[in-house]
């Protein structure tokens, strides 16, 4: 199922596309957006109002500090661990393993 071009008005220059995003990173009470082309942005927002926002189908929870484009995810490094496309590793908590 191809990733839809749901928008999110954020960025200074316009609305960010989904399919732009590999992941996201809470920090306390802000969010750190991740983008395919390595740039990233941090934005005064929870990652559980990003993630409310988000296509579910699209975008998993893999811990209490991380959510991820589905498709952007290469594969398991171990049973604990996840390897993104970008060479990435992050951490899957117990709960959430995919």
């Amino acid at each position: 199922m191809a990733l839809p071009h749901f928008r999110l008005p954020l960025r200074q220059s316009g609305i960010i596309h989904t399919t732009q995003l590999a992941y996201l990173q809470a920090d306390r009470n802000y969010t750190i957006l991740y983008f395919e082309d390595g740039s990233r942005e941090v934005y005064s927002k929870t990652l559980k109002l990003f993630e409310a926002s988000l296509p579910a189908e699209h975008f998993v929870r893999i811990s209490k500090s991380y959510l991820v484009r589905r498709d952007y995810i290469d594969g398991y490094i171990t049973k604990k661990e996840i390897k993104l496309k970008n060479g990435v590793p992050l951490k899957v908590a117990r709960r959430r393993r995919l």
